[in-house]
């Protein structure tokens, strides 16, 4: 016989996944939420005919986004180990987290 079983003990610890709530109607946003921002726009700044790929701005009360860019995706716990200053001299616009 031998040592390996499969007992229905192991299915016993699998996560149920989430069901996530389906996004809300836009008519149930209030009418103030479509009006323009003055603090946030885009600009294009170069458009081409061939294949309609963009290069841009992103303009936000935090200063600008080149586009197309790299973005950096880390934890909280990662950032805490960088330092602004390093991002800023490697030049990095933004970071999700």
């Amino acid at each position: 016989s031998s040592s390996w079983s499969s007992s229905s003990s192991s299915s016993a610890h699998r996560r149920k996944p989430e069901i996530s709530q389906p996004p809300p109607d836009p008519s149930t946003f209030p009418s103030w939420s479509y009006e323009p921002r003055d603090f946030f726009r885009f600009e294009i700044l170069y458009e081409s005919k061939k294949s309609l790929a963009r290069v841009g701005r992103i303009h936000t009360p935090h200063g600008v986004i080149d586009t197309p860019g790299y973005v950096a995706v880390a934890t909280n716990a990662a950032l805490k180990g960088v330092d602004f200053r390093d991002a800023d001299s490697s030049n990095q616009q933004l970071i999700f987290c």
